[in-house]
């Protein structure tokens, strides 16, 4: 991260991730985490195009003959995949990334903005927590 340091004026030599929480800057992999789960939440929305809304799809109990906790929740369904590369498609990563938020966040009837806003909060704070 030398574009960081080369805002503060921070050494080479000195830790970069105070410097990052200061500056507010994520690490990457939450970056993207929050580009796929904003994708899922215009998908369920309606305002996604159709080749990505085909991918998220909420559980339902009319599709078994059981019901299951997980409709009352919000969640996704998540495809099996074989590889290591299925595992990185966004039809796998959106719905598991989707299904980790917590019950507050999946909550489709806030706003978008809202939505990012408290999406923005909680994954700032997983990243100060894992700094």
């Amino acid at each position: 991260m030398q574009g960081a340091g080369l805002i503060t004026g921070t050494r080479r030599n000195q830790h970069i991730s105070p410097v990052l929480r200061e500056l507010h800057w994520p690490p990457v992999i939450f970056r993207i985490k929050f580009k796929i789960i904003s994708l899922v939440d215009k998908c369920l929305r309606g305002d996604a195009p159709e080749y990505l809304k085909i991918d998220c799809s909420l559980v339902r109990s009319s599709d078994r003959t059981y019901g299951l906790r997980s409709c009352d929740t919000q969640s996704l369904v998540i495809l099996w995949t074989k590889s290591k590369l299925g595992d990185r498609v966004f039809s796998q990563l959106g719905p598991v990334y989707w299904n980790t938020l917590p019950l507050e966040l999946r909550d489709r009837f806030t706003s978008r903005d809202t939505f990012l806003s408290r999406l923005k909060t909680f994954l700032f704070e997983q990243t100060a927590a894992a700094l």
